[in-house]
């Protein structure tokens, strides 16, 4: 092989890498234009795949047979009017170039779009449930009420603190209505007040969160001293592992705690 042709056979690859790249970056990005959210998540990636692969395909044949015309357009026209010696497929410069053309747009789709790896190594690995109403009471909650830790307030409580006494108790005029309680001794006196500083009271409860509220709760006509939670926060604590996520199961209706993979 004359030093002409070397270096043509040369550029061929080389041509045939960097364009093959770019086309590999390009396909990778137009995996942003499939909807998403129409299907089952397994059905979705199964498409991905598959344009990812025909993508990969077409994009490696285009640039194999671009940069053989390019490259050393004489051969393509002596091709035309002259017989070649017979090769076996295997043999065949354009079977090579269009497999490691391919090769290179796979390697770049699977670094780039990671979506396209199967669930079972791209999904988060299942650490264990998620036990909300411990870890509520772990810190001196009753419980978990939809999506907060809360903390039941008795009504005598509330009154013989707010007032410094010890037997007074708390009465509503309107049974209905949690703003119309009243302080009363034992003896039916009343001060004509009823809750003047349920906050201030949540805070001598907790005096270590600084985030607690509290919440008048209607559905089971009770205050409540409250602080919302989060899942995440929890799974770390549950676990004692940092970087835990906590991720609902929609088929289980049901939250649990995940350990995100590193790929």
């Amino acid at each position: 092989m004359t030093d002409h042709r070397k270096r043509s056979v040369a550029r061929q690859w080389l041509l045939a890498l960097g364009v093959a790249l770019l086309v590999g970056l390009l396909s990778v990005g137009s995996q942003a234009v499939l909807p998403t959210g129409w299907g089952p998540s397994a059905l979705e990636a199964a498409l991905q795949f598959f344009v990812a692969v025909v993508l990969a395909a077409s994009a490696s044949y285009i640039t194999t047979e671009a940069s053989n015309r390019i490259s050393n357009p004489s051969v393509q026209d002596q091709g035309s009017s002259a017989k070649r010696p017979s090769k076996t497929f295997l043999r065949r410069p354009k079977f090579w170039g269009f497999l490691l053309a391919f090769t290179t747009v796979a390697i770049c789709s699977i670094y780039l779009y990671r979506p396209l790896l199967p669930p079972s190594l791209a999904g988060p690995e299942h650490v264990g449930g998620l036990d909300i109403g411990k870890y509520c009471t772990s810190h001196g909650f009753n419980g978990k009420y939809k999506e907060a830790c809360y903390l039941h307030v008795e009504e005598e409580e509330i009154c013989n603190w707010q007032h410094k006494k010890t037997d007074w108790k708390l009465e509503y005029t309107d049974p209905k209505d949690l703003e119309s309680g009243i302080c009363f001794d034992d003896k039916g006196r009343s001060t004509k007040k009823g809750i003047e500083a349920m906050l201030a009271f949540c805070q001598t409860k907790f005096p270590q969160i600084s985030n607690i509220t509290y919440e008048k709760r209607t559905e089971v006509f009770r205050w409540h001293c409250e602080i919302a939670f989060d899942r995440d926060v929890i799974c770390i604590s549950q676990y004692r592992e940092k970087e835990l996520v906590a991720i609902k199961d929609e088929k289980k209706d049901a939250w649990g705690c995940y350990r995100p993979r590193k790929l």
